[in-house]
């Protein structure tokens, strides 16, 4: 009974958790993205033709991607495809707020997946997008100059990595520094459960899948900036757009400030500027829809699948745990 309890206690608290995450990433989106000088000013130079794609695209962008979150979880659970979507989009409200990735692992608890099975595909996820940037940062190197000093950085990062987990006795230091800390938080059971679920999520196939939909993904925000920026009457050639959106972005995720506000837009602006010659008023214009029709959009879109189409616990389903001796709590 009191097992019981403790388990409804926890529950509860995880349901107050998300809904105060969820309006916490409205909150800091809107005031971030919603300088209404600064967007009104932006669609009195846009053309109004282009809009409707850029919101259809926007839209497309992230139920792809949740899209690409259902094989990652198959291992781990056999819940209903429509669950894991649901789930991942109404995530997405919250991924603006710095660890809100960690909100879907919160949501997958509701429908009965223990939060350290599911910490795997999550991390896994946002991982993938990581890849993607830095695999294009480093290829931009390759015919942009001002990119291969940033591109060597990031080189020396991963093979310094790389280099420390192939050493035995580096990679033993590393298990024993991780063994500690979880042996302190009193974590051992959940860390052995989490390393046994990434097993099964990270498989090559599993890998290459979703791999190819977040190179898609990728491609599919680089056409909303060429739509934003076509908007206001600037054409830009698909290279420079696809270096403009893939390091100011890189750098952007990578800070402490949410959704990367005022460096992405920054280096994206500064970028074009540089490289292409732009008008700055008119592309400081294009970027602003392009950040308010993705960041800004993918935000609201979360919070209404969240309150609209996830009912939490009282979805008509729980998950079967795929791997025996894995239901810790």
């Amino acid at each position: 009974m009191a097992d019981r309890q403790g388990k409804g206690k926890k529950t509860a608290y995880i349901k107050y958790l998300l809904h105060i995450a969820i309006i916490a990433g409205v909150v800091v989106a809107a005031i971030s993205y919603l300088d209404w000088q600064e967007v009104i000013e932006a669609l009195r130079l846009f053309d109004m033709i282009f809009l409707t794609p850029i919101l259809i695209i926007s839209t497309l962008y992230v139920f792809l991607k949740a899209v690409r979150f259902i094989p990652l979880m198959r291992p781990v659970t056999d819940l209903p495809a429509n669950v894991i979507f649901r789930g991942f989009v109404a995530g997405t409200a919250v991924t603006i707020i710095p660890g809100g990735v960690a909100a879907r692992a919160g949501l997958m608890r509701q429908v009965g997946v223990p939060i350290a099975n599911s910490t795997g595909p999550v991390i896994l996820s946002s991982m993938l997008d990581q890849i993607a940037f830095v695999l294009g940062a480093l290829v931009s190197a390759i015919w942009f100059e001002p990119a291969r000093t940033p591109a060597m950085f990031l080189g020396a990062i991963i093979l310094a990595v790389v280099l420390a987990y192939s050493l035995q006795s580096s990679r033993r230091w590393i298990t024993l520094a991780v063994l500690w800390v979880s042996t302190k938080l009193n974590f051992q059971a959940h860390l052995s459960q989490f390393r046994r679920a990434w097993r099964m999520v990270a498989t090559p196939r599993i890998l290459s899948i979703t791999f190819i939909m977040t190179l898609v993904c990728v491609l599919m925000q680089v056409i909303m900036l060429d739509f934003s920026l076509k908007g206001v009457g600037l054409v830009v050639s698909y290279p420079i757009l696809f270096l403009a959106y893939i390091l100011p972005a890189l750098i952007g995720r990578n800070t402490a400030i949410p959704g990367g506000f005022g460096i992405t837009e920054a280096g994206m602006l500064g970028f074009l500027a540089l490289t292409a010659d732009i008008d700055l008023n008119l592309g400081a214009a294009a970027v602003a829809i392009f950040r308010v029709t993705t960041v800004f959009l993918h935000v609201i879109l979360g919070a209404v699948f969240y309150v609209f189409a996830w009912r939490g616990e009282d979805e008509q389903v729980h998950s079967s745990i795929h791997m025996k001796g894995m239901e810790l709590e």
